[in-house]
């Protein structure tokens, strides 16, 4: 930019502030340079060395237990948004040919866990508590049942870890894949991870 107003005898123009845009893909460190001339002075120049970090998309895993056989167990899976809270995250619990699967949507604000039906919708959902209870509450479809009363959420810093207490149909025995998928409040996500398998007798 250019001034035109005339500076008095040993007066000083005002501190002059550069805002640079930085592209997410620039290298790093990236060096921005900004130069002052005219007035009949010298020119001036300054600079600065700025180390880009890249942001960090959220993490999933581990479950517990894993690769491990039953009808059922109470399993314990950790989503961690990193550098911001999470937001919601997925569970899938599929078979061999993914033609049948076990579910899950969780929303972190509300702390409701909602299971896919057969029908390929989200229609039942539940609160899940910081702590397990009493309650007879079930989710169901054809592959698998989360107890509600046995099940539950607990935090620490970004991260969440889902406690579900699962017990699958005798029709859907097999091995089964364990995938999770986490997204936190800066938009980033941990795209659907493949975490271990379980067998259904």
């Amino acid at each position: 930019s250019k001034r035109s107003d005339v500076l008095a005898p040993s007066a000083r123009y005002p501190a002059i502030t550069v805002t640079a845009s930085v592209a997410a893909n620039a290298s790093s460190p990236l060096t921005n340079q900004a130069s002052v001339s005219g007035g009949g002075a010298a020119t001036a120049s300054t600079g600065d060395s700025t180390t880009i970090v890249a942001a960090t998309p959220p993490s999933v895993g581990p479950v517990t237990p894993i690769n491990g056989s039953g009808a059922g167990a109470t399993l314990s899976m950790t989503f961690d948004g990193v550098a911001s809270p999470l937001s919601y995250s997925y569970v899938l619990i599929a078979n061999r040919t993914g033609t049948k699967n076990c579910q899950f949507y969780y929303e972190r604000s509300t702390s409701n866990i909602y299971l896919l039906g057969d029908a390929g919708v989200y229609d039942t959902s539940a609160n899940l508590p910081a702590a397990a209870n009493a309650s007879a509450v079930t989710l169901a479809n054809g592959q698998c049942t989360l107890a509600v009363g046995q099940s539950y959420v607990s935090t620490s810093a970004n991260a969440v870890t889902l406690h579900l207490a699962l017990a699958f149909k005798t029709t859907w025995a097999g091995s089964l894949g364990m995938y999770l998928w986490a997204a936190n409040t800066a938009g980033l996500n941990s795209g659907w991870q493949y975490l271990g398998s379980w067998q259904n007798p």
